[in-house]
């Protein structure tokens, strides 16, 4: 059946722009609602964060991107995607020139930290400069959730993965061929959110299991988008490197083409367009077998392969020509290099960057490339958490010459000079941990206050530091404490370095988080600080008194622990952040950060229970190895009569047992638990907990006058479905 929603672009035209794409172009019959949405969002985005041109995001006079991209996009749903594709070009430009990872991080907050609000909002925004940014984002996510909550959230997912592998920081030197850049573009998570947007606008929905099944014939074409948008915004990334005095390399094929091959920007561009042609071919085969060999192949999965074929041949199109790539002030000229992965870049006859090419690079001891960057990345870290580090100082005092000689041996023990000994060693639980990754509640929970209080952006550095590292050195602790074996899926950290590393590791963050206190500004922050650590402990100990003594406390006491334990470190964040806020800091954000505090840890007391995603990173109802009294068993316990002893002599052999519980006791357990009406209870108090939450947040948003989408973002994001 033909399409009302779009229709054939004309083939002399596409021959025109030089376009090379086998795939089918269509254009959308509803362009000007993308058009209308784009100067929109612009207009706002320069009157509240900062100048943006209107032509370096999706618009183009000769035809807009998204109707070219998604040309089969619902009308409804063509202004969302429209602003979505033009913030997210946006942010592409914000981390784009950035020179490391670390720099990446602070424009990435803009997006990586935002969740989801209600549907009845008010589209008011007051605030400015990032705050706005954020604040616009979390809009938007607001009105993609208002269509379809599941994908909505699968996207925003895919955008915290991207994050979390510094997306977009990685330059164009670190690539020895196109195979190794391919591999990183499709990890990066970019290029199946792109997809995502543009099967959520056509109203495509498929399962976990179809959208598994077609990989092979996605992968292909999507690759192809990368390569095409490499192949047109080559100059403009180039010229862009060049102004800013950029180093290691250009983010883009085309560069990485040109090292590995030892050829100029003419041969390496012709290099991508036969990768982009063979991409596109393997795509047309692969579909072509895979819907011959499935006769039934439903209509949703067709439209899911259609709308990759149409993002791809939508963006080669649109690149010819889009303002955003094809700008007079791009550099003509491109860098040669003289070898395959050697020689010198040079722009206008000058060499630009001596550490561009290998013979430059930073070697260290004669280690691999790969190798080297580790170390040198490690000890970024190390040297950033540890403030100062003796450049003579050497790991072994063997090292020095002078100590090589029989006569001077003595001389390390009477010599007084006083050298730092890195905290490399000290950091690595914490950078394995990190490496493993986590949930970034807390942090959005400080995105969100911050939308409120507007801290100063030292201030709020050293806040999400203070709770980064009080949280990870709780977490390791919890680990030992509790025996456990995974981690968010990997090997705990405790069973890599060992119990006495870790907890010293765990110890010397506590220092570190103390460094950053010292940095803030308002003198109550050393009150704040010490109340909530005392609060965090004494909460802490009553928890380990429970679980070790097999005591079952009540509803109540359980509910003064967790505001002790996990109320703790929310209301730590909050006060900190209200002593160093610029303004509206009278709210008395207590009330909030403590139902957070409830919120988070009786919902992660449920999915431990009921969620498979939990089980696969923490192992099949974790929490029951641990012998910890949750909500659940405490609801079980006072209600279910007939099931107490039974209950207690499991947990008293758990204790005698140490060895955790077996998955036949769990299944028990579990079973226990659906036939006291425990889940439903503990479902009914997440419930009366979001709205308890949402009441509080409405409070605090009268006295400010403005909606906060952001902190609405992060409710609905931890709601329980």
């Amino acid at each position: 059946m033909a399409s009302t929603l779009s229709q054939p672009v004309d083939p002399s035209a596409i021959a025109a722009s030089g376009c090379f794409t086998s795939l089918p172009l269509r254009k959308s019959n509803y362009e000007g609602i993308a058009v209308a949405a784009s100067f929109d969002l612009f207009e706002e985005y320069n009157r509240l964060v900062r100048e943006a041109d209107v032509t370096k995001g999706v618009y183009d006079p000769r035809g807009h991107g998204v109707s070219f991209w998604y040309p089969e996009c619902l009308p409804e749903r063509i202004d969302l995607v429209t602003r979505m594709q033009d913030l997210g070009l946006i942010h592409d430009d914000d981390t784009g020139l950035v020179g490391t990872p670390a720099e990446a991080e602070t424009p990435n907050h803009a997006v990586a930290d935002l969740y989801r609000i209600e549907a009845n909002f008010s589209p008011t925004i007051t605030v400015t400069g990032d705050r706005a940014k954020k604040q616009i984002a979390a809009r938007l996510f607001l009105q993609a959730i208002a269509f379809d909550r599941d994908i909505s959230l699968d996207i925003f997912d895919r955008w915290l993965q991207r994050q979390e592998l510094h997306g977009g920081a990685r330059k164009g030197n670190e690539f020895q061929s196109l195979d190794e850049w391919v591999s990183y573009r499709w990890a990066d998570t970019a290029l199946k959110t792109t997809h995502e947007i543009g099967a959520f606008g056509a109203g495509v929905k498929i399962s976990a299991e179809e959208k598994r099944a077609v990989e092979h014939i996605i992968r292909p074409v999507m690759m192809s988008v990368a390569l095409s948008n490499d192949y047109y915004s080559y100059d403009k990334a180039y010229t862009e490197y060049v102004n800013s005095g950029g180093q290691n390399g250009v983010t883009n094929s085309v560069w990485v083409l040109m090292r590995e091959h030892g050829v100029d920007k003419v041969r390496a561009k012709e290099l991508l367009a036969n990768k982009i042609k063979a991409l596109e071919r393997e795509y047309l085969a692969a579909r072509e077998l895979y819907e011959n060999t499935h006769p039934n192949l439903s209509q949703q999965v067709k439209a899911w392969m259609d709308s990759a074929a149409f993002i791809s041949s939508g963006t080669h199109y649109w690149s010819t020509y889009a303002s955003r790539y094809n700008r007079p002030e791009n550099l003509e000229s491109a860098p040669v290099f003289s070898s395959g992965h050697g020689g010198g870049l040079n722009h206008s006859g000058s060499n630009l960057d001596n550490n561009t090419t290998p013979e430059n690079e930073t070697q260290t001891h004669g280690r691999p490339d790969g190798a080297s960057k580790i170390l040198s990345e490690q000890q970024e870290q190390s040297n950033i958490l540890s403030q100062s580090i003796d450049s003579g100082y050497q790991s072994s005092i063997c090292n020095d010459e002078k100590d090589r000689s029989f006569t001077d041996m003595t001389a390390p023990f009477t010599d007084m000079t006083a050298r730092e000994i890195p905290a490399q060693t000290v950091l690595e639980p914490y950078e394995y941990l990190r490496a493993v990754g986590a949930k970034g509640v807390r942090h959005a929970a400080i995105e969100a206050l911050h939308i409120w209080l507007d801290v100063p952006e030292t201030s709020l550095s050293s806040i999400r530091n203070i709770v980064d590292y009080l949280h990870s050195s709780s977490l390791m602790l919890d680990d030992i404490q509790d025996k456990s074996v995974l981690h968010r899926g990997s090997p705990a950290t405790h069973l890599l370095f060992g119990e006495a590393q870790t907890i010293n590791s765990a110890n010397f963050l506590l220092v570190e988080s103390l460094n950053e206190l010292q940095k803030l500004q308002h003198p109550q922050c050393t009150v704040i600080y010490n109340a909530q650590m005392r609060r965090l402990h004494v909460g802490k100990s009553m928890d380990l008194y429970w679980t070790r003594q097999v005591i079952c406390p009540t509803a109540a006491e359980y509910i003064d622990m967790v505001d002790h334990k996990i109320g703790g470190l929310f209301n730590l964040a909050g006060g900190l952040m209200e002593a160093e806020g610029r303004c509206n800091t009278q709210l008395d954000l207590s009330p909030l950060m403590t139902l957070f505090g409830r919120y988070f840890q009786i919902r992660d007391d449920y999915n431990n229970v009921v969620s498979a995603d939990y089980a696969a990173a923490k192992g099949f109802c974790e929490d029951l190895d641990k012998g910890r009294f949750t909500l659940l068993l405490i609801h079980a316990l006072q209600i279910e009569p007939k099931q107490k002893h039974r209950l207690e002599a499991i947990m008293q052999e758990r204790r005698h047992n140490g060895n955790g519980m077996s998955a036949e006791m769990k299944r028990l357990v579990l079973g226990i638990l659906r036939e006291a009406g425990s889940l439903e209870y503990v479902n009914g108090v997440l419930e009366k907990l979001q709205g308890a939450i949402n009441v509080e947040i409405q409070r605090i948003e009268g006295i400010v006058g403005e909606k906060n989408y952001v902190m609405r973002l992060l409710l609905e994001r931890l709601r329980i479905n």
